[in-house]
């Protein structure tokens, strides 16, 4: 499939070249580092990278990227309930045109009917939107984390 390919493409890209000839050094981290800080982010992307593969997959283009138009308010409800950081009014706000400018990019001429929904795809963007909003709240507790002494 076309998302094998780029992760395997992405892979060469790094292992290759970067490590093997020793243009870079090869990182190291310990287990729990990488058990603590990585693994989390990794399974977040994974599930960004999937989600968006099987909703495109499965439904047209428009409405998946009608779903994925969202995410930006999947981060600001996760930012909310975990990191109790609630954003200002004027954000919340400034959120209708961004997500609803995309939604009319996505229609274009063709109208509603050119979104040929599908549960299947909607399940998959909204997988898509939880994985890469759940990895930015995880990474700014990261963050947090490091200010802290």
């Amino acid at each position: 499939t076309v998302a094998t390919f780029q992760l395997f493409v992405g892979w060469l890209f790094v292992f290759c070249p970067l490590w093997l000839l020793g243009w870079r050094r090869f990182p190291r981290a310990s287990r729990g580092v990488v058990l603590r800080n990585l693994l989390p982010q990794g399974v977040c992307h994974f599930l960004t990278h999937i989600g968006a593969m099987i909703a495109l997959q499965a439904g047209a283009v428009s409405f998946t990227y009608t779903v994925k138009a969202a995410e930006p308010v999947t981060t600001a409800i996760l930012s909310a309930l975990f990191l109790s950081q609630f954003y200002s009014w004027p954000s919340v706000i400034a959120l209708i045109p961004i997500v609803g400018g995309v939604i009319g990019a996505s229609l274009g001429a063709q109208g509603v009917d050119s979104l040929g929904f599908s549960w299947t795809s909607f399940l998959g963007a909204s997988a898509s939107n939880l994985g890469s909003s759940s990895r930015t709240i995880y990474l700014k507790l990261l963050r947090e984390e490091v200010r802290r002494p």
